[in-house]
């Protein structure tokens, strides 16, 4: 949420009112303070004293695709702002673009699909009919991110970046 005022202010030059930086600062200190908090708290575990390389190295790539994210939340708002609200296209283009790593690790997804495509593969009855069970796990994850994904957009579409971040959280 910091993130996403402090690009909000270099990429709109947006104005915070003080609700809502004191929100934000509140929220931010208690995310910090479960963290810190939860990793002390393990018994016997290696690590007690302080930060180890592992954590650190995980802490920089989440703070690193929070700048990322935050970037792209203000500029879509800029660009539903000035050509429209459409999410679906941009659901489409997010999609459509990631695509083609999927090739990068063809062998392994080709080996699942044979199996998910066998005899073997664990199935469960229904109304009467025999369903895959693991085609039918993809079909209900894919449905609800679509479903997520499309809601998120609507909501960003509709309010700041800002608010559906912290609607989000």
């Amino acid at each position: 949420l910091v993130a996403n005022m402090i690009m909000g202010k270099l990429l709109l030059g947006k104005q915070y009112s003080f609700g809502q930086v004191s929100a934000v600062v509140l929220l931010t200190a208690g995310v910090v303070t479960a963290t810190l908090f939860s990793k002390s708290s393990k018994k016997g575990g290696a690590g007690e004293q302080g930060f180890d390389p592992v954590m650190l190295f995980g802490v920089g790539l989440c703070s690193a695709s929070t700048l990322a994210m935050a970037c792209l939340g203000n500029c879509q708002e800029l660009v539903f702002r000035k050509y429209g609200k459409h999410y679906d296209e941009v659901l489409l283009y997010m999609h459509a673009a990631g695509l083609p790593l999927y090739l990068i690790d063809y062998s392994t997804l080709k080996e699942h699909m044979s199996f998910w495509l066998s005899p073997d593969a664990p199935t469960f009855q229904l109304i009467g009919f025999t369903w895959p069970t693991i085609w039918m796990l993809l079909l209900a994850n894919v449905v609800s991110c679509h479903v997520c994904k499309h809601s998120f957009f609507a909501l960003l579409g509709s309010t700041s970046s800002l608010t559906a971040t912290l609607a989000i959280t």
